[in-house]
């Protein structure tokens, strides 16, 4: 990931968070992971990584070029009550995990 720009910040005292609207710019390589954009983020804010909740990203086509928002959260309490413990948890696990190795598809009739 090459450069990462806030176009916007708005503050949102009600649920105790900002709202970011960034831009990634990645010349001759894959759109980001969430996870890189998550951590740029959180340096470029100074704050902690687990409080940055990146709501949804999107690459234009044909252009090395990314487009998303960011929610920034104050502290633990005021992430959980906005996302919800579900998504909380699933932001720090990462993907679902997936199935045992050993376990086998149920088979079709």
């Amino acid at each position: 990931m090459s450069d990462i720009q806030i176009t916007r910040r708005t503050e949102e005292p009600l649920l105790k968070r900002k709202a970011v609207t960034f831009h990634v710019t990645h010349e001759g390589g894959p759109t980001p992971k969430r996870k890189e954009m998550k951590s740029k983020l959180s340096i470029l804010l100074s704050t902690e990584e687990p409080l940055v909740v990146i709501d949804s990203f999107k690459t234009q086509y044909g252009v090395n070029r990314t487009a998303g928002r960011a929610f920034v959260y104050a502290d633990e309490t005021s992430l959980k009550v906005a996302e919800g413990k579900k998504k909380v948890q699933k932001e720090r696990e990462g993907k679902a995990k997936k199935a045992a190795p050993g376990a086998a598809a149920p088979a079709a009739q």
